[in-house]
């Protein structure tokens, strides 16, 4: 699975790929608001947004039927936001995860690794 920069077409990954089976929960990492949820067929799948004091955060790749927040939704840091996944041009579950600082696809916004963030968020025994 690719990683955070690599080549992807005519762009490149802006997220990280995580392995996950099929089913599995998605939590909010940190307090928020959804922002946006939708279907991207040749891409994201069932995908969320959630907008946060630091960060925008992307979830793609849900299982379908699962995505358990919609816009304008405030969320709270352990909330379920969906389930892993392998929807739109997913071919095995994972969520694709990625994080913006400035406003996701805003105008002077970009995407960080979120490698290390996840690594710290990791609960020991997960």
């Amino acid at each position: 699975m690719p990683g955070f920069g690599a080549p992807r077409g005519n762009h490149t990954h802006q997220g990280q790929d995580v392995l996950g089976s099929e089913g599995t929960p998605i939590l909010a990492p940190l307090a928020g608001t959804i922002t946006w949820t939708s279907y991207q067929a040749g891409g994201a799948g069932y995908y969320a947004i959630e907008h946060t004091a630091t960060f925008d955060f992307m979830f793609a790749h849900c299982q379908s039927g699962s995505l358990a927040v919609k816009a304008e939704q405030p969320v709270s840091a352990g909330q379920a936001v969906c389930h892993i996944g392998e929807t739109g041009d997913a071919t095995t579950p994972h969520l694709h995860f990625e994080m913006w600082v400035g406003g996701w696809q805003a105008r002077g916004g970009h995407p960080i690794d979120p490698l290390p963030y996840l690594q710290a968020w990791e609960r020991p025994g997960s």
